[in-house]
């Protein structure tokens, strides 16, 4: 579940999105928006004034809206296993569990371009924050890995070798 400026809540499913207006403490009044394919919506950012989700399977693996009403599809820079997305450093930066390059970034959400991860894991989160992009795998040796830039990745241990499903920042 991803909030943009607190007016509006947004969760991704495998059919469509949904949206909610009104008050962020009033989660009980959601409306259903149906998304432009039939894809496994899988994960959703919020940044430079539209929303940008990235599917798992289906045609075409992006989509964006800037109201989360109405949303148009995109050809992902490759056709692989989008898990996740985030913005940061004014980009959207995506990642896939399987596939050759397991990495896409997009200034825009809707032309993406493939770079290479530092590892062929599971990468299934990540997120942006003081001046880094951190994702989190959850498998493989090294599952944590960090880019300035979302194209040049590094790989590192994690603290335990576990299977890391999510990672976020938190203001420092």
């Amino acid at each position: 579940l991803k909030m943009d400026d607190g007016q509006n809540a947004y969760s991704g499913g495998p059919h469509e999105l949904e949206a909610r207006s009104g008050e962020a403490t009033d989660w009980d009044a959601w409306i259903s928006h149906k998304a432009t394919e039939d894809n496994s919506w899988f994960s959703i950012a919020y940044g430079n004034g539209k929303f940008v989700a990235v599917a798992r399977s289906g045609t075409d693996r992006g989509m964006t809206s800037v109201d989360g009403e109405v949303w148009e599809a995109h050809a992902a820079a490759e056709n692989n296993t989008w898990n996740a997305v985030t913005y940061g450093n004014g980009k959207f930066v995506a990642l896939a569990i399987s596939g050759t390059n397991r990495v896409m970034t997009s200034v825009d959400g809707e032309v993406w371009e493939s770079y290479a991860a530092s590892e062929n894991n599971g990468w299934a989160s990540i997120t942006y924050g003081n001046g880094k992009f951190v994702a989190v795998a959850y498998n493989g040796t090294n599952r944590v890995m960090t880019s300035v830039d979302g194209e040049v990745w590094e790989a590192y241990a994690a603290a335990e070798n576990e299977d890391w499903y999510s990672v976020t920042y938190g203001d420092g």
